[in-house]
């Protein structure tokens, strides 16, 4: 279900849902609850796609390294080396938040112009960024530390005063630079450059980020649409690939995609107790 509360350094999560309650409504079985088992062994809980993104890479047939960047609210990057036979496998893939995402954008649009988004990067595009509020929001820890990491939507507040003096313009074409620099930093963590990147989510819509991106990493950067996935599905897609992995036993994570010591099957199965049930 949706995440409300997530804190991995105090081994807490919590999403809002209850699968045993979906399996007796909807009379099927359920899996649920992916996140929890990796947080009490000691991984981040997320990101959860990157086993699908593996497997998508090998069914694209990608030979050399390339990464999946989906720009939600956070940024999430997976690296892949599709050469290697299991995603559990190490040096298979690196998983981990980059940073934020659409979120601060959406929400100073919200706040101070009242529009849901910068739809298309218009108001981006208009604006010039300031260097010196980037180089601020840049200066965060978070971006020296080692992946795996992870981190929740209101970790990066602080970027929201880094640009509110600025004019409209300017302070949403910050905060785009912002996660597109969130992204190169993000990229010198892994094992070597993708030369592709698949970009997911609503950020793949916005060109300037885009542009920024692909101007940055040296990478060719695209939208997945590029290659017949569709991007506003992956995400819940992705998940239902995680079902079928839980329902055979298989792991969800490994310490190269949330930092759990070892790969682990998240995920938890509630069965209808309705007599009669077949399912």
């Amino acid at each position: 279900g949706q995440t409300t509360l997530h804190r991995p350094e105090d081994r807490l999560t919590v999403q809002v849902g209850n699968g045993a309650l979906l399996a007796e409504t909807l009379e099927t079985s359920v899996v649920w609850d992916f996140r929890s088992a990796d947080v009490r062994l000691g991984g981040q809980g997320a990101p959860l796609a990157p086993f699908y993104h593996f497997a998508l890479a090998k069914k694209l047939g990608f030979e050399a390294p390339v990464a999946f960047l989906n720009i939600g609210g956070v940024g999430n990057l997976t690296w892949i080396d599709p050469t290697r036979e299991h995603p559990e496998a190490l040096g298979a893939c690196l998983a981990f938040d980059t940073g934020p995402g659409n979120a601060l954008i959406d929400d100073y649009c919200r706040r101070h112009l009242g529009q849901d988004m910068d739809a298309g990067g218009e108001l981006a595009r208009r604006g010039d960024v300031n260097e010196a509020a980037l180089q601020s929001m840049l200066s965060d820890r978070y971006f020296a530390r080692v992946p795996p990491k992870s981190l929740d939507r209101n970790d990066f507040l602080h970027w929201a005063d880094a640009v509110a003096e600025l004019p409209a313009a300017d302070a949403v074409a910050t905060l785009a630079a912002g996660t597109a620099s969130a992204v190169e930093l993000g990229l010198g963590h892994c094992p070597e450059s993708p030369a592709r990147i698949l970009v997911t989510g609503g950020g793949r819509k916005n060109p300037v980020m885009m542009e920024l991106i692909a101007g940055l990493s040296g990478s060719s950067v695209e939208p997945v649409e590029v290659h017949g996935l569709d991007g506003d599905m992956l995400e819940a897609q992705a998940f239902a690939y995680l079902a079928v992995r839980v329902a055979n036993g298989l792991p969800t994570s490994a310490p190269g995609t949330t930092g759990v010591a070892a790969p682990v099957g998240g995920g938890k199965i509630a069965q209808p107790t309705l007599a009669g049930h077949s399912g």
